[in-house]
């Protein structure tokens, strides 16, 4: 199989799945393209130029994927005057998800326990997974205090954000731990002991068990289904059912209100030879604006699954 094209930004995983549980396997190809648009000063969006940002790069790499990852960056805005966080909103589609953010807290001793701290002077704030709730943390030999018998030193991490702050087993929370910034409304912290869910509207850097959509993803793709995988293992964690061309994304708390509509996409595949018994499915792989630049980037997934081989495609612009 070759892939003949002028357009930029294209990645090109192949490898095999079965259409059936159990039945026998067929090749497959996932082509997949990023594409921009920018918010010109009359406020309307137009083709852009622009790279794909390095946040996206997985987007364009899994081999497979299943569902529409719909992501946003940027600097939060301050609270205003007179309150002590700022809401963070981020509307996709139909459905809306909200972040508190706060400036730095720490665990401090009240009474016999530990309750969250007094805010400290707001500083810029990122939209990043190093401020939700997570992380890791050391833990010197000593003995475990259930057994009693003696458990060498290792480093707890949390499985769904290794990066986030916070994150502490049930016996060994500590005084002075710094508190996540970023939370989901519904799921703040309160106690040493609780553990919500992290919170984060960014793409996730890091690469988790799971992270990948199953090789059934194809199948299901190819015939209508939207089963996902796991989405608390999903690689931009925020994980949304496939968007279509004008789905609205409207992000609120990050400076200026900022809306965009997916767009269909700017390419079309074909077969470059001799057309084999082949299916082909494109659909939206990712949905990301960048707030502070006024980008929109979407990446699409071209995928062609084929008895034997896949022919030779076309990727032509529209």
């Amino acid at each position: 199989m070759f892939l003949r094209t002028k357009i930029p930004n294209v990645v090109v995983r192949r490898g095999q799945v079965a259409i059936t549980p159990g039945g026998p396997e067929s090749a497959f190809a996932a082509v997949m393209v990023h594409e921009a648009w920018e918010l010109g000063a009359t406020g309307v969006w137009r083709p852009s130029d622009a790279g794909p940002p390095a946040e996206l790069s997985r987007a364009l790499n899994a081999p497979l994927w299943n569902g529409t990852a719909a992501t946003v960056s940027g600097v939060v805005s301050p609270p205003e005057r007179g309150k002590r966080f700022r809401l963070v909103e981020w509307r996709v589609g139909e459905t809306t998800h909200s972040l508190v953010a706060r400036a730095q807290r720490s665990w401090v001793r009240l009474g016999g326990g530990l309750v969250p701290g007094p805010e400290q002077r707001w500083e810029d704030l990122t939209l990043s997974w190093t401020e939700a709730f997570g992380g890791s943390y050391s833990l010197q030999a000593r003995k475990d205090p259930l057994s009693g018998l003696p458990s060498p030193a290792y480093r707890p991490a949390h499985p769904l954000n290794p990066l986030g702050k916070g994150f502490r087993l049930a016996s060994d929370a500590q005084e002075g731990v710094a508190l996540p910034r970023l939370e989901l409304l519904q799921e703040q912290l309160s106690t040493p002991t609780a553990l919500p869910t992290p919170g984060c509207f960014a793409p996730l850097p890091i690469v988790c068990a799971g992270m990948g959509a199953a090789p059934q993803a194809a199948a299901d793709v190819l015939l209508g289904k939207d089963q996902l995988t796991d989405k608390s293992l999903a690689p931009h964690y925020l994980w949304q059912d496939w968007l279509k061309a004008g789905a609205r994304l409207e992000c609120h708390g990050l400076g200026p209100t900022l809306a965009a509509c997916v767009q269909p996409p700017r390419s079309a595949i074909g077969w470059a030879s001799r057309r084999r018994n082949a299916r082909l499915g494109t659909r939206l792989r990712a949905a990301h604006l960048d707030a502070a630049a006024r980008v929109f980037h979407q990446v699409f997934q071209h995928l062609v699954v084929a008895e034997g081989s896949v022919p030779d495609l076309r990727l032509d612009a529209t």
